[in-house]
């Protein structure tokens, strides 16, 4: 029988009854800002290096071996303007083994190690953030990754904690000390938690994982009901010269109010319609017949309120591209949708969310988001199959180009 302090807690370990191997994910919630941002990443970097048991990477790296090469996945996540650490661990079932030391009990303390141990040495938290100045200074260094930055810089031009969408700013990394980060790990016991995992023995995985959490906040309320960002109130055009052999392109469509749970969809199937596939409809004009882009794709931010679509396009063609972009949002707006292109989206999107299904990573990530989200939940397949042309025309005539961005 489960412990009373499993009662109104959230964990959810599912039982496994399919794979050789488990997961557990844990989960803080906290509002998005720059200062969270930045210290979360370093935070999770200095946790996949390094605990106070493990001193150092070749440490770790060693008992993750030992432990029948547990896998673990330390990150952050942005959903609107919430932020969440998630701290995940993948590992084979003891029951798939011989091995009368290696149970759920290890499992479980190699976790909690790894997660509420960190080591908060001088030289430990230097490294981390050495590695993150690399990390940053070379995704700058694509003309891609620097666009993008750029563009979310002006989307957001007027709420600043926001416009960090990579690790939050450098300086504010570069800036912790010991003090700071382990003040910010120690306000982690007061954010909202939440467990998820899939294992054999669900009840006793649970049990263990719950016991060691006890200091955290797992009973407090995880969901979000107002984290969508609306969109920008005013248009921004902003173009910026670096002498790059191509241009890059970023159009920023904002809806004008805030998505139900189908519009979600509809926007999802409706980014893929323009440039989600090799046969999508931007992929075929742009690149294909006018021969302008090295590359296009259109991605819907539904809890930005924003669909962008970026494209790197010759110079001389840079301004028919644009064209052939901005026509076929009217296209759309007006109701010419490709009945045999839509048909062919709907089905790579569920044939990806079905083949999601045999993977535990994607299992627990939407456990996490139904939970996070309990107001978009939908039946996917229903869903889905629902979308006709007249869906994606009347959600167009929803948004704006809001921004524009180039990069010469």
């Amino acid at each position: 029988m489960l412990s009373n302090k499993l009662q109104n807690a959230s964990i959810f370990i599912d039982e496994n009854k399919n794979f050789a191997t488990g997961i557990i994910s844990l989960y803080f919630k906290l509002p998005l800002t720059a200062h969270n941002l930045a210290f979360a990443n370093l935070l999770t970097n200095l946790q996949s290096n390094s605990s106070e048991k493990y001193p150092n990477i070749t440490a770790l790296n060693t008992v993750l071996e030992q432990n029948y090469n547990v896998r673990i996945n330390f990150n952050t996540e942005i959903y609107g303007c919430q932020l969440l650490i998630r701290y995940t661990l993948n590992y084979l079932e003891p029951l798939e083994l011989l091995d009368a030391e290696y149970n759920y009990q290890a499992i479980v303390d190699l976790f909690c190690e790894l997660v509420l141990k960190p080591n908060f040495s001088a030289d430990a938290i230097s490294y981390s953030q050495r590695q993150l100045a690399e990390d940053y200074q070379l995704a700058m260094s694509d003309p891609e990754n620097y666009a993008t930055e750029q563009f979310f810089k002006k989307w957001y031009h007027q709420e600043r904690d926001y416009t960090y969408g990579f690790m939050g700013p450098i300086s504010e990394i570069l800036a912790a000390d010991v003090e700071s980060l382990r003040r910010f790990f120690e306000s982690l016991k007061k954010s909202p938690a939440a467990i998820f995992g899939i294992g054999v023995n669900s009840d006793a995985l649970s049990q263990l994982l719950i016991d060691k959490l006890s200091e955290y906040s797992l009973k407090r309320d995880f969901s979000a009901n107002d984290l969508v960002i609306a969109s920008l109130p005013d248009p921004v055009v902003k173009t910026e010269e670096k002498n790059l052999s191509q241009a890059i392109v970023n159009l920023g469509f904002g809806f004008d109010s805030e998505l139900n749970a189908r519009e979600r969809k509809i926007a999802k199937i409706l980014a893929i319609y323009l440039g989600g596939l090799d046969n999508s409809i931007l992929f075929a004009k742009v690149r294909e017949k006018l021969g302008a882009a090295y590359y296009v794709r259109a991605d819907a931010y539904v809890n930005n309120s924003l669909l962008l679509v970026s494209a790197g396009l010759n110079h001389e063609k840079m301004s028919a591209g644009i064209e052939i972009i901005k026509d076929e949002i009217q296209n759309l707006q007006l109701g010419n949708v490709d009945g045999d292109l839509l048909k062919s989206v709907k089905q790579n999107y569920l044939t990806l969310i079905e083949n999601g299904q045999d993977s535990p990573f994607f299992r627990v990530t939407k456990k996490m988001q139904d939970l996070l989200l309990p107001q978009y939940i939908v039946d996917n397949e229903i869903c889905i199959k629902s979308i006709k042309k007249a869906d994606l025309s009347k959600l167009a005539k929803k948004m704006t180009l809001t921004e524009s961005y180039y990069l010469k």
